[in-house]
């Protein structure tokens, strides 16, 4: 059995970025880039997965691995000083699997989706500030239930 990812454009070019970012250049272009670092958890518990800062204005958009719950992006790859909107994404098993489309007839392979809701990567609520000499640590507690929604104003 194959294993398979369903289809989430937006999640698989923020992961494509996010690989092919630190490896760019050697670090020694004209940005101004500094060092971030910090933890993602969902719902208390550490994740696993990509994140990805983008330029609100001008600027160098940053991307790196998170690992058990921490992430840390170099001063070489990092985002330069400035406002960002970042993205996390954590592909994941769901223990069900699904008709392989590139397989044989009647063949199945495990699905995979992301399991960060879509607020905090496709469609991103998280903002960050980036300072020049730091310290740069944003911590992202998510959760997966939504927000209760606001109350309307008389």
């Amino acid at each position: 059995m194959r294993i398979r990812t369903r289809e989430y454009p937006a999640a698989a070019c923020l992961v494509a970025l996010a690989a092919a970012l630190p490896g760019c250049g050697d670090g020694s272009d004209s940005f101004d880039r500094q060092a971030v670092s910090g933890s993602v958890t969902l719902d208390g518990k550490p994740i696993t997965g990509d994140i990805l800062f983008i330029p609100t204005g001008n600027g160098a958009s940053a991307g790196g691995g998170i690992a058990d719950g921490t992430y840390s992006i170099g001063r070489a790859a990092g985002p330069t000083p400035g406002r960002y909107r970042v993205e996390i994404v954590s592909i994941q098993p769901t223990g069900r699997t699904i008709p392989d489309r590139d397989g044989p007839p009647g063949s199945t392979a495990e699905e995979k989706a992301n399991v960060v809701p879509a607020r905090f990567n496709a469609k991103s609520e998280l903002t960050a500030e980036v300072k020049r000499g730091g310290p740069n640590t944003f911590n992202f507690p998510l959760t997966s239930t939504p927000d209760p929604p606001a109350k309307k104003r008389r």
